[in-house]
């Protein structure tokens, strides 16, 4: 208890990446990893200082999982963490040899266990090339119970900001960097919210959904008492700039938002695979409520995955169904930090069904710079 700051419960989120990592620790799920090259003369060691200077700052970066004999699993916030840094030099090796080692550190560093009991649950690398137009290869490996992808440009700005400071010969100040919020004022908001208030929302949202809308493109499932097939692929689409130009100006000319032209888009697909004029899909929400101040600039986890229901009507003018689609989404902000298993048991599809099948995100982050 002597290196204890504060404790806190586990928001709902945080919660279910508990489970699932502790479920498959070596799976990599849920461990999130920034990799990026720095220029030649980076002073690691002023580098390094910065980094251990925003662990201070932020008690997220110094929290830890405990669940061992407790009714509930709790975070806490150690007074002062030692962070896992390492140093490499491959400036006498070949190229390609450099590029084999740097593609097994990346993928050593995903899927060597964080210990989630132990702060912080984050490791550093620093990797030496050599040659000055190649730069330092770098490596920052964090388990997702941190932070969100709203936290990441949030960091590298102050950590920019810090390491300038200190090449500088200067002290980071209130000028360099803004107050700082601590996580600990959202699990606050959050236990100060009535679920009583939410309720009748959700469930006027999903009446009469009985059944997740199945794209029937995902295979047969599993026989009973057989286990799912591990592992995960990835296909990506990438739009031209004329498209996703085009789809910015149908949105701004008739006041909507990409995300929601992109997600009237998947409702549609999603339809018409399903076969269903009444879809339901995931969708992740930032989970930053307006309500509390300075949230916007809080580093931590704050998002949620959340049900979008849409009823697609193939004769219905578009931009109209687009605006109510929207509409229901400024109507859900004041509920975004329900958790999905409270709205699952709102809902009329039965125990133990999943509420939908697919999830739709739409990532949208703050300028780094």
């Amino acid at each position: 208890m002597k290196n204890v700051e504060d404790i806190y419960p586990l928001t709902p989120l945080q919660g279910g990446m508990l489970f699932h990592g502790l479920m498959e620790p070596e799976s990599g799920v849920y461990v999130n990893q920034v990799t990026g090259t720095l220029p030649a003369d980076l002073d690691s060691r002023l580098f390094r200082e910065a980094w251990e200077r925003l662990v201070q700052r932020h008690a997220v970066l110094r929290t830890a999982f405990l669940w061992d004999g407790l009714e509930e699993p709790l975070q806490v916030v150690r007074k002062k963490v030692t962070l896992p840094w390492q140093e490499l030099d491959w400036s006498d090796l070949p190229a390609a040899e450099r590029e084999r080692r740097f593609e097994e550190l990346r993928n050593a560093e995903r899927h060597t266990p964080l210990a989630l009991n132990k702060a912080p649950l984050m490791r550093f690398a620093l990797v030496r090339l050599g040659d000055p137009e190649e730069g330092l290869r770098f490596v920052w490996t964090f388990h997702h119970l941190l932070l969100d992808g709203w936290s990441i440009p949030l960091l590298v700005g102050e950590l920019v900001a810090v390491y300038t400071a200190l090449r500088e010969g200067r002290e980071p100040d209130g000028r360099t960097l803004p107050p700082v919020r601590p996580f600990g004022e959202y699990i606050v908001w959050l236990q100060q919210q009535d679920p009583a208030q939410a309720e009748p929302f959700w469930r006027r949202e999903l009446a009469g959904l009985t059944a997740a809308a199945s794209p029937g493109i995902l295979g047969p499932a599993p026989a009973a008492g057989s286990a799912a097939p591990a592992g995960s692929g990835e296909h990506r689409l990438q739009l031209s700039r004329e498209v996703t130009a085009a789809l910015q100006a149908l949105a701004a000319r008739h006041g909507l938002t990409l995300q929601t032209v992109t997600q009237g888009a998947w409702a549609v697909l999603l339809g018409r695979y399903a076969n269903t004029a009444d879809v339901v899909f995931g969708s992740v929400v930032s989970g930053r409520p307006a309500a509390l101040p300075g949230v916007e600039t809080m580093v931590g986890m704050f998002i949620n995955t959340l049900p979008v229901r849409a009823r697609v009507d193939g004769g219905e003018p578009l931009v109209p169904w687009l605006r109510r689609l929207q509409e229901r989404q400024v109507a859900r902000q004041d509920f975004e930090h329900v958790p999905l298993t409270r709205i699952q048991r709102w809902s009329e599809v039965p125990s133990g069904s999943p509420l939908f099948e697919t999830l739709y995100v739409f990532e949208n982050y703050p300028d780094a710079g």
